[in-house]
């Protein structure tokens, strides 16, 4: 089946917003049977500090690395599908029909010219404007090189569990940031998996709170692309993104107007209310691992 110019770059933006859904249903259902809990660790129990560890009650689901590729993946290759739709239309032949991506500027166009140069120049200008390079448009270059890394490698997402309300003393906690680069006390993060010892006899709930995003993914904080931000916000950014570039260049070099199609709007992330200060003794040992994201 032959689709009309355009039509299939448009149906894969659908695609990943279908995928988007799905994500979205995955994650509700594992909020809905799992909780954050502080599950005490005896073996790790050091003279007078007990150790504590936040996890999930349950496992997270393993498919969402999957899903979230997936979504990726039609992003990206509405692109490429795009350029394919621009060589049909002006009948032309081209080394290779893909979205041109590059270190720079000066890099693109080069290969441009070595593989879509008998598209034109005015196509060339089009992609130009949309910065598909490195210190260009952040949001399109992570979206390339995020589809590269899922071919590759997995995607590991982190989970913020908890808020931590750690009124730890100036000279401690100074000495923690200048001796391991971590920054205890006030409002702490902590991250599913994250390890800590608190003073026998201290309860952990009564110090820490439960975030409501605590089920929603993020990229690792040493992810090379979208450190720290949340998995669903991101897709939604890119797949916005891309319809609007689509719609554009169909606009410009297409037969009539294309729409672009956006993200529904999200709701606002809760406002999170601590609990009143304490002072027990508390010790980050151990965080999970904070890799390639």
């Amino acid at each position: 089946m032959h689709l009309p110019p355009f039509e299939g770059p448009r149906q894969k933006v659908a695609r990943g917003y279908k995928h988007i859904a799905d994500l979205k249903k995955v994650i509700a259902d594992f909020a809905a049977s799992s909780s954050v809990v502080a599950t005490h660790l005896p073996q790790e129990d050091r003279g007078g500090a007990t150790a504590w560890r936040i996890e999930f009650s349950e496992p997270e689901p393993s498919d969402i690395p999957l899903i979230f590729g997936d979504a990726l993946h039609n992003f990206r290759s509405a692109l490429d599908l795009m350029i394919g739709d621009l060589v049909d239309i002006r009948d032309v032949k081209v080394k290779r029909a893909r979205y041109p991506f590059a270190i720079d500027a000066d890099a693109v166009r080069i290969t441009y010219q070595s593989n879509l140069g008998n598209l034109g120049d005015d196509i060339l200008d089009a992609i130009l404007a949309t910065q598909p390079y490195r210190g260009g448009n952040a949001l399109l270059r992570g979206l390339h090189d995020l589809d590269i890394n899922d071919k590759h490698e997995w995607i590991t997402p982190m989970y913020l569990g908890a808020i931590g309300n750690f009124n730890i003393p100036t000279i401690a906690r100074a000495f923690l940031a200048q001796s391991f680069g971590v920054d205890i006390g006030g409002e702490t993060t902590i991250w599913i998996g994250s390890c800590f010892r608190l003073k026998t006899g201290v309860n952990p709930n009564s110090m820490i709170n439960i975030v409501p995003e605590s089920h929603a993914p993020y990229f690792g904080e040493a992810s090379p692309c979208f450190p720290g931000q949340p998995f669903i916000a991101t897709l939604e950014n890119i797949g916005q993104l891309v319809g609007e570039i689509v719609a554009s260049f169909a606009s410009q070099f297409g037969r009539g107007n294309l729409e672009a199609q956006r993200a529904p709007l999200g709701d606002a992330a809760g406002v999170v209310d601590l609990p009143p200060s304490i002072e027990p003794f508390f010790e980050m040992y151990n965080t999970p691992p904070l890799g390639r994201g």
